[in-house]
């Protein structure tokens, strides 16, 4: 007989703790017992593609059809390569028609490889993402009990909120975040204020925060780790983090199109791939995998996302295969990621900020396929666009009054219309691109 109030965990609350736990039980097995899963799950994904979506009904199924009995890893060589030009053409084509009987969540990019893209997810694909982020925060020992501050994206009319789970398994943890288009001294003094055990931010915007507190002496007390995402980490990050607040870095490599990719390993060198939920291709530019440290482009398949199959899709991102990890763990090592970097934008008065722009917010106000930003000078801002069509005089207006919202300070903007805007030498994509360096040098490197 119960002799008290009975306390049963939620359904969500179950099915993360299994998600959890799959995750331990698979840091366990052998490369042999991970390559078979993961040729499972391929297997299994290719089918359901072929038959309910649209686009790899076309292109998938004969593969299959014409193939039987053969290794899924070999019939993945053969489906075409997705961009995300041509996810935006394709759209409708690539959402698969089978019922999800989870419920699917919607969203698109930030457009930070300068083409937007939306995607749909089911919910079971986002619980394993859920696992994996508590994978990241159990392999450096994160207490989720404690509190986590984030300077990140942060929509809202004032730029903050509050909450409590950093996930859905850490219902315990206080969360507080700021929006990190604030000006960095803004967002130090909030910092300094809340006082969080963990620090949640991009690299380069953890940089600004290190050399801004360098540059006033100060430190958050309790401050034990920085964690970072969303952008390549500067090699230069971890010895700063170290030397100025005395605090470690703790990175990993994801996109909200596909999930988080790889996890920065702990106690060895490079980034381990999260083989249980993607398959990450390094190809190069006639779509051949390239041999073990050469750089390739980042080729990724969610294994578990059945409402939009992102399949071989190409990420925009660059990066190289590294050996087995002396940590002893059977994931893939990616030894260097060339990811998408932002640089941050300097104001006249020698204050930075990182600078965040929504492309759904400018594709609101005029039909852009891709946009980017180049500070030129401490007192001019170049405007690059690649329209569908003419942008009215009206439009232009309102895009100005946007940008300048954004970014601080008293500049001239100029708007350029172009047809193409194309990659950096080492082949990324920016869509802000400073030339002044943070002494308020134009900088030529």
């Amino acid at each position: 007989m119960s002799t008290g109030p009975q306390h049963t965990a939620s359904p969500q609350a179950e099915a993360f703790a299994a998600v959890a736990e799959q995750f331990r039980q698979a840091e366990q097995w052998s490369p042999a017992e991970l390559a078979k899963v993961q040729t499972e799950l391929l297997g299994r994904l290719l089918a359901d593609a072929a038959a309910h979506v649209p686009w790899h009904r076309e292109h998938t199924a004969p593969v299959l059809r014409d193939a039987p009995g053969e290794s899924p890893l070999t019939l993945l060589e053969r489906v075409p390569v997705l961009t995300r030009t041509m996810i935006q053409a394709q759209q409708a084509a690539l959402i698969s028609e089978r019922h999800q009987p989870d419920g699917v969540v919607d969203f698109s990019t930030s457009g930070s490889t300068g083409t937007p893209v939306t995607v749909r997810w089911n919910r079971a694909a986002n619980l394993v993402q859920a696992g994996l982020v508590a994978r990241h925060y159990r392999w450096f020992d994160s207490d989720p009990a404690a509190k986590l501050a984030g300077l990140r994206v942060v929509t809202g009319s004032d730029g903050v909120r509050r909450g409590r789970g950093w996930f859905p398994g850490a219902a315990a943890g206080e969360t507080a975040d700021m929006d990190a288009s604030f000006p960095v001294r803004k967002q130090l003094e909030w910092l300094l204020h809340e006082d969080p055990r963990y620090l949640m931010t991009y690299p380069s915007n953890a940089r600004a925060l290190l050399l801004e507190a360098r540059a006033q002496g100060v430190k958050p007390t309790r401050l034990e780790r920085i964690h970072s995402f969303g952008e390549a980490m500067a090699d230069e990050l971890p010895a700063l983090a170290r030397s100025i607040w005395n605090v470690p870095v703790a990175d990993r490599y994801s996109a909200r199109e596909v999930g988080l990719v790889a996890i920065q390993c702990p106690t060895g060198d490079g980034y381990h791939v999260q083989a249980e939920s993607v398959l990450v291709e390094l190809l190069d530019a006639h779509d051949r995998p390239v041999p073990e440290g050469e750089t390739g482009r980042v080729v990724i398949t969610n294994l578990h996302n059945r409402a939009m199959p992102m399949i071989r899709y190409a990420i925009g991102d660059y990066a190289a295969a590294g050996p087995p990890c002396r940590c002893g763990s059977p994931l893939p090592v990616l030894k260097r990621i060339l990811g998408r970097t932002r640089n941050m934008f300097v104001m006249p008065d020698g204050d930075v900020l990182w600078p965040r722009f929504s492309s759904q917010e400018l594709g609101n106000v005029a039909p852009i396929r891709q946009f980017q930003l180049v500070q030129t000078s401490l007192d001019e801002v170049i405007f690059r666009l690649v329209a569908m069509r003419a942008i009215t005089a009206e439009e232009e207006s309102t895009l100005e009054s946007l940008v300048r919202r954004r970014l601080l300070g008293d500049y001239r903007l100029e708007f350029r219309y172009v047809d193409d805007i194309p990659r950096s030498a080492s082949g990324k994509y920016e869509d802000f691109r400073s030339e002044v360096a943070q002494d308020g040098a134009v900088s030529h490197a």
